[in-house]
């Protein structure tokens, strides 16, 4: 039989876990306090996963933020997510953040690290956007977090190779469009000794992307 974890003390969005309720079939209930002042019973898996974020209270629009509930709820489960790969060895995320050294930053880890991180980041611009670090070796907080597309967050990724020339930076991908030149084409003769530079002057005679 799997241990229970013990919630006792923590802090989910807007409530305090006091003890441990009962029990409902496999289902486990915590007595929490709510910072509008009530005092109900919840179901863990809803506190762990974001989901429950207060009593209800906060189903209706929240009078700091000025944000609706959904909008309210899409947050909280960010935060509880990029808490949770940072410090539970349990969740699948955790080799690539908190077991390589990657934290979450004083302010946000905090007792009301939820309403300061709704405070630094804001609503997400779309559906379509998800929290990124812009310097992936560096941890989570205001300064290095931003929302970012699919295809930013691809670009931002620690696998990515960049190549210098003549003080520009870009990735492979970039020098590929920069010079016409298909990326295969670009890494091969790279690592045959050649430079950018040397790509650039014989530009004509590469294989070009048609």
């Amino acid at each position: 039989m799997p241990r229970l974890l013990d919630l006792s003390g923590q802090r989910f969005g807007r409530v305090t876990v006091i003890q441990r309720s009962h029990g409902k079939g496999h289902s486990i209930y915590w007595r929490c306090l709510c910072d509008c002042g009530n005092s109900t019973a919840l179901l863990g898996s809803g506190l762990r996963d974001g989901k429950t974020i207060s009593c209800g209270c906060a189903r209706r629009s929240d009078p700091d933020s000025g944000m609706n509930p959904k909008d309210y709820a899409i947050l909280a489960k960010c935060w509880r997510e990029l808490i949770r790969r940072c410090t539970s060895s349990h969740d699948a995320h955790f080799p690539n953040y908190g077991g390589r050294g990657i934290g979450v930053c004083e302010r946000w880890s905090s007792p009301d690290g939820l309403e300061f991180f709704i405070r630094d980041m804001g609503v997400r611009p779309s559906a379509h956007h998800s929290i990124d670090r812009k310097n992936n070796m560096a941890d989570y907080s205001p300064d290095n977090c931003r929302w970012a597309t699919l295809t930013e967050q691809n670009r931002n990724r620690r696998s990515n190779r960049y190549f210098e020339w003549d003080g520009e930076t870009l990735l492979l991908a970039d020098w590929s469009r920069k010079l016409g030149i298909h990326s295969s084409t670009i890494k091969r003769s790279l690592s045959r000794g050649k430079t950018i530079g040397d790509l650039i002057k014989q530009g004509p005679s590469m294989s070009r992307i048609k």
